[in-house]
């Protein structure tokens, strides 16, 4: 992960299939900003999904941004998707699927929950073609590229259906993450 083109923090994501067929999705970011001695920002994200025959089954989620809390914990019953965050209880559609932007075969639900915020964001989501883009090592390589505009501002790029790089502007800072 690079800020203005240096490297200062990491996005790790581990799958896990487990016996009973459920996919079990751990994702890890810390970032942190210093000058010199002196810590400017820091951000941590820890995020636990199941998923149960391609659907979002159950969701945990704790952050903290720059010293501010947020957690979520929620699971799929048969009234919908039922989320407890730091602001109280909500039900939710069935068919969300959190912003941890993984799965490819979810990027057209319009249904995207913020994992750090606990809300539903409104979308609107735009195939741009494929391109020629540098990986982590920087190898060229041909993916596709999908801009997310409205409550998010991102482009994300996909590689055989796989999650190669997402880049978007935060706090007047360049952001790319490059998956290895």
């Amino acid at each position: 992960m690079t800020r203005n083109g240096k490297e200062f923090g990491y996005h790790k994501i581990l799958y896990k299939k487990q016996e009973n067929g459920d996919l079990h999705v751990k994702i890890d970011i810390q970032l942190e900003v210093k000058l010199g001695f002196v810590k400017l920002f820091s951000y941590k994200h820890e995020n636990k999904e199941v998923w149960r025959k391609g659907k979002l089954f159950q969701i945990n989620t704790i952050t903290n941004d720059n010293g501010k809390n947020f957690f979520i914990n929620g699971k799929s019953t048969n009234e919908g998707f039922i989320i407890n965050t730091q602001e109280g209880t909500k039900l939710l559609p069935l068919n969300i699927v959190p912003t941890s932007y993984w799965n490819f075969k979810v990027i057209n639900n319009k249904n995207w929950l913020d994992t750090q915020r606990g809300i539903l964001l409104d979308l609107d989501i735009s195939f741009s073609g494929s391109e020629n883009i540098e990986d982590f090592y920087g190898n060229k390589i041909l993916a596709e590229r999908y801009d997310i505009s409205n409550d998010l501002n991102l482009s994300l790029w996909y590689r055989n259906n796989s999650l190669v790089k997402i880049a978007f502007d935060a706090r007047g800072s360049k952001i790319n993450y490059f998956m290895r």
